[in-house]
Parts: structure tokens; C-alpha cells; sequence
């Protein structure tokens, strides 16, 4: 909407131009009145005003000294429109040398104002439709440049180009703002995350406008994806710069809804050496996750230097966790998972090397699988349930996850040896029956038995000749051509009751399964009976 104000020293004509027409509708909220230029000046000045309908002559200021104010004393892109009586238009031609164009005549007819605010919508949308492009075409710019000085791989025509845009400054600091998902093993999906940051990023942008020493830079197609940052100037002390990063702590919290963490780097004299920060950053994030370190604000800086030297748990510590696992005994799981986790701290090993000897673990678990493994299960049942923990699988994980992973892969393999494929299938036949009408999936299924969720759909076809989800959308049509023989329930009703949420694909599936609608299934039903 156009935040419109409307000048006129007649307090009728203004009443009556507000309620001549839906001005909502044509793209404009008239938020603002002043009976004199002077007033309208300072309205102009304390509030954001898209456009101004001005009449000409008016005491204290009229119009055409209002317009010149404006254009001539402000940086503020405000489109004029003259209200002028026909003995008025000579000097509502002053205007053209403001480049004000627009202009309606008094007494002011509702087909010519409406014609005029469509006119205008359609320049302002052409008009924002451009600077949006630009904007995004300068933004690409400024991020390939940044990101080559990030990375340590700029030349002196980037370096030239934020200095030139920015200033050549000292003190610089990279600043990375993190989505932080309060429970790691709980999926959250891509678009979702996506979603956080998108919101996590409009704020910031707000921050860095109010602020000129802040330089948004957008991290998107990196390590941290779901992250934004911003490249830090300030020549203020220690103490002020604790403090913003306080009072930007506290308003990012205010204002999305999710647990954010803000990590600063180093500071650094010079742009061209931001890469040190920003490499700072990265390794107190790797930091930080392995370890757990519970702070919202986190100075890289303060990062302990890892050890790259080479370090293999103990064949010992191995057998410990594996015989955990083997048995299935929490406790000691829990002592063994936190016991590997410290061990690494006091070495303060480097993330690549934790990520290494977590790795070696996790397939010692594909061994164990391999040794206690039925005729009737698959070799590659444990790399399926590997591959199906995404963060197992990027070996980045924190202790709290490979403790729940642990925990889950003793859980699943019991389970195995406990139970045959044969008796979960019949488990989960009997699932189907009594559960129908739920939200049924291979993945809860899985979960509740303890078996990966794709491995469990190939059992699943093989015996049954049918994927999991066809069966069950045959099992649920059975059930609705039971209840519309039997009762008189409304078929949209009916589809709900059996699981389908939506009429419309309860309708496509039945006429999938039995070829004719469910109505018509109904009526030759009862046709029959009644024969």
C-alpha cells in the first residue's frame, strides 16, 4: 500500500476526497491530513509518506513552496500531486520545474481520481519491479566480491571495491548469526530451515540500515547454510562492542521465533585480512558443536587451538562402546558415549579427526550387525540405517547425538535378533487394521520397530506385491465401500473417517481402486441389495 497524505487548507474538500472512493482499493492507505504546507512539512519529515495530494494556495506554506521544501531539503522520493481550482492552473504549471506532473482538477471527479491513482500504482509497481532487480544485481555483486576476500582468494580489484563502497576503515570482525534447532535429532525440513533464515535475514538487514558500519553479507551455498552474516567496522572499545553484541543478541531473540547464536571472530586491522575471522568463526562452530558449549554468544577468538596430530581411540575404548551396543545396556552406553566425547576434549582434537574416529564406530556397528545377522535380513540393512541419520552420515555430530544414535542402533539391533522379518510384518499388518485412519508411515513404522524405514518397504513389496502406501489406500477404500453400503454418512465424511483429509483425493484414489465414483458405488450397491 501507498501511504498517501492529502493538504488542503478546507477541511470539507479533505473529508470529501477521503470518502469519495475505496482508496485500499487501488493500492493506497490514506494515513495522513495537514490543513497548511508548514504542517504537511513536518509530517513529511517524521513519517514515512509514499505520496502527497497538495492544493496550491493555503496559509502559513502553500503548495508550491511545500513541493520545493521537499525536493530541495530532502532525501526523500515522494511523488506530488497539484489539486488546483481552474483559475489556480497557471501556477500548478510551477510545479513542472519540480518535475510534478500529476495534477487533478477542482472540483475533483471520482472517474478522473481513480484513473490517476491507477496510473500511479502501475509507475510505482514498474518502478519497485526495477529496483528490485538493481538491488539484486548490486547484492550479487557485493557477495562475489566479499566472498572472494572471505575465502582468501581476492585480488586488488576486490579489495578496491569495498573500499570504495564501504571505506577504507580499520578494526574489522566477521560475525556469523546462526538458526539454532533446539532438538538436533528432530527432522526439520530444508524449506523450513530456509524459512528461518529468510525471517533471521530481514531483521538483521533492518539492524545493518540503522547501523552504516555493519556490511550484510548473505551466507547461503556454504557450511553455513542456514546462517547470515555480517562483516563488523567499529573503532569503539572492548566494552561498547560487548555490549551492541548484547543488545543484538537480545533483539534478534525478540523478534523470531526460534533460539539464534551469534559467534564473533577475531578482529582484524585491515579488510583484506577478514578471512582469519571468518576462519575463526568456522572452526568455533565446528568447535562448539562437537563439544556442546551452551552460550548464546560465543567469541571464536577464544577457541582452543586444535591438535592436527594423528590420535586413534583405543582398540579397548572401541570394544567398550561395541559391547554396549551388544548388549544393549544404557547405562553403560551413556558412560561410554561421554567418556570418548571427554577424551577428545582433553586432546582437543581438530573436527576432521573427531569426525574420523566417529566414523571408525559407526561402521564397527556394521560389523557387529554383520555377526549377529538373520538368513532373512540384508548385509545392507546397517549401511541403510547409517545412511538414514543425515548427520551420522556427514560425521558431523554433537555427544547428545551420537549418544541417541547409540542408543537407537542397540534399541534396532535387539530388536533384530529378538524378532524376524516375518513377525514385524505381521506386527505391522496388525498396525494397519487398528490404525488406519491415522497418518500412517514406513518411517513411524520404523521407527517404532527399530528397522530402517526403506529397508522396511522392500520387505514390505516383497511379500505383499504392493508398496506400503498402496496397500494401505486399498486397505482404506475397503473400509469406506463398507461404510457406504452400511450407513448413510456423507462421502466426504466418510473419507475423513477412514484417513483422507481431502474430499477431493479420497475421490481420485477410490475411482483409482474401484473405477466408478464412491456415489456411484453406493448407489449400485443398494440397487443390488434392493434386487
Amino acid at each position: 500500500m501507498l501511504k498517501a497524505l492529502i493538504v488542503d487548507d478546507e477541511p470539507y474538500i479533505r473529508e470529501g476526497i477521503k470518502v469519495m472512493i475505496d482508496w485500499g482499493k487501488y493500492g493506497f492507505e490514506l494515513c495522513y491530513e495537514a490543513g497548511n504546507g508548514e504542517d504537511a512539512l513536518q509530517i513529511i519529515r517524521d513519517y514515512d509518506v509514499d505520496i502527497v495530494f497538495t492544493d496550491i494556495k493555503m496559509p502559513v506554506m502553500d503548495g508550491l513552496a511545500l513541493i520545493k521544501q521537499v525536493k530541495q531539503s530532502m532525501d526523500k522520493e515522494i511523488r506530488f500531486v497539484i489539486l488546483s481550482g481552474y483559475y489556480e492552473f497557471k501556477y500548478a504549471k510551477k510545479a513542472i520545474q519540480y518535475r510534478v506532473t500529476d495534477y487533478l482538477l477542482k472540483p475533483i471527479q471520482e472517474k478522473e481520481l481513480i484513473d490517476l491513482l491507477e496510473t500511479i500504482n502501475k509507475r510505482f509497481i514498474v518502478l519497485k519491479r526495477k529496483e528490485k532487480e538493481e538491488e539484486k544485481k548490486n547484492k550479487a555483486i557485493i557477495d562475489y566480491h566479499l566472498k572472494n576476500i572471505l575465502y582468501d582468494k581476492f585480488t586488488s580489484k576486490d579489495i578496491e571495491f569495498v573500499k570504495e563502497r564501504y571505506g577504507n576503515f580499520r578494526n574489522y570482525t566477521f560475525i556469523n548469526m546462526d538458526v539454532v534447532q533446539e532438538n538436533r535429532q528432530e527432522r526439520v525440513m530444508p524449506d523450513e530451515k530456509k524459512k528461518w533464515r529468510k525471517m533471521l535475514y530481514k531483521v538483521i538487514e533492518k539492524m545493518v540500515q540503522e547501523e552504516n558500519f555493519l556490511i550484510l553479507y548473505d551466507i547461503e551455498n556454504t557450511n553455513m547454510e542456514y546462517s547470515v552474516s555480517v562483516v563488523w567496522q567499529c573503532n569503539r572499545s572492548e566494552v561498547y562492542r560487548a555490549n551492541y553484541i548484547e543488545k543484538l543478541h537480545r533483539r534478534l531473540i525478540s523478534e523470531v521465533p526460534f533460539t539464534v547464536k551469534i559467534y564473533i571472530g577475531n578482529t582484524v586491522q585491515k579488510i583484506e585480512e577478514i578471512t582469519d575471522s571468518y576462519n575463526k568463526v568456522v572452526l568455533g562452530k565446528e568447535y562448539e558443536y562437537f563439544y556442546c558449549v551452551d552460550k548464546s554468544i560465543i567469541y571464536c577468538d577464544n577457541t582452543p587451538v586444535f591438535s592436527l596430530e594423528q590420535y586413534h581411540l583405543s582398540q579397548k575404548r572401541i570394544n567398550q562402546y561395541i559391547d554396549s551396543i551388544s548388549e544393549n545396556n544404557e547405562q553403560k552406553i551413556n558412560i561410554i558415549v561421554k567418556e570418548i566425547y571427554e577424551e577428545f576434549q582433553q586432546k582437543c582434537l581438530h573436527p576432521q579427526l573427531i569426525k574420523n574416529n566417529l566414523t571408525l564406530l559407526i561402521y564397527q556397528l556394521a560389523d557387529l550387525w554383520n555377526k549377529n545377522n538373520k538368513p532373512n535380513f540384508s548385509n545392507d540393512e546397517p549401511l541403510l540405517f547409517i545412511h538414514d541419520q543425515k548427520n551420522i552420515l556427514s560425521g558431523k555430530i554433537s555427544m547428545d547425538e551420537f549418544l541417541t544414535y547409540s542408543l537407537h542402533f542397540a534399541n534396532y539391533l535387539y530388536s533384530i535378533r529378538n524378532y524376524s522379518s516375518k513377525d514385524i510384518l505381521v506386527k505391522i499388518e496388525s498396525d494397519i487394521a487398528e490404525r488406519y485412519m491415522e497418518k500412517l508411515s514406513l518411517r513411524k513404522l520404523g521407527d517404532k520397530y527399530n528397522i530402517n524405514s526403506v529397508y522396511l518397504g522392500q520387505l514390505f513389496s516383497k511379500k505383499y506385491g504392493v508398496a506400503f502406501k498402496d496397500y494401505l489406500n486399498e486397505y482404506r477404500i475397503e473400509k469406506a465401500c463398507r461404510l457406504l453400503e452400511e450407513t448413510d454418512d456423507r462421502i466426504y465424511q466418510i473419507g475423513t473417517n477412514i484417513g483422507f483429509q481431502n474430499p477431493d483425493y479420497f475421490i481420485k484414489k477410490f475411482l483409482q481402486v474401484k473405477h466408478m465414483t464412491p456415489r456411484k458405488y453406493r448407489l449400485m450397491s443398494r440397487s443390488i441389495k434392493e434386487a
